[in-house]
């Protein structure tokens, strides 16, 4: 529908959402953009919500602080997000230069 509206050729910033073809009359008559937003916004931004504010705080977190238990399987192994950008920088340089030579060596 927006490009048989607006993709036909230049359009002017002030006529955008302004109705002046039949194509719009439906779009208000029948509530596509409340029907749009009930049925995909909505349960969307509650699901991105509960993956933020439930999932990733008592399951990521609990599991990172958890895992492994001290004593059970030796010492607890060095984290893997220290906050510290060269650590990462350097973890990328490793994985690019471990790529190239994967492809180097994998060449017929």
């Amino acid at each position: 529908m927006a490009w048989l509206v607006y993709g036909r050729g230049q359009v002017d910033a002030s006529k955008i959402g302004v109705p002046h073809q039949p194509l719009h009359k439906p779009s208000e008559q029948y509530y596509v953009d409340e029907l749009y937003d009930a049925l995909i916004v909505k349960p969307i931004y509650r699901l991105c919500l509960w993956c933020a504010q439930i999932f990733d705080v008592k399951v990521i977190d609990d599991c990172q602080m958890a895992w492994p238990p001290r004593g059970r399987l030796g010492p607890r192994p060095p984290r893997l997000q220290t906050g510290y950008v060269m650590n990462y920088a350097l973890g990328m340089l490793v994985g690019a230069v471990a790529l190239v030579a994967f492809l180097l060596m994998a060449r017929p």
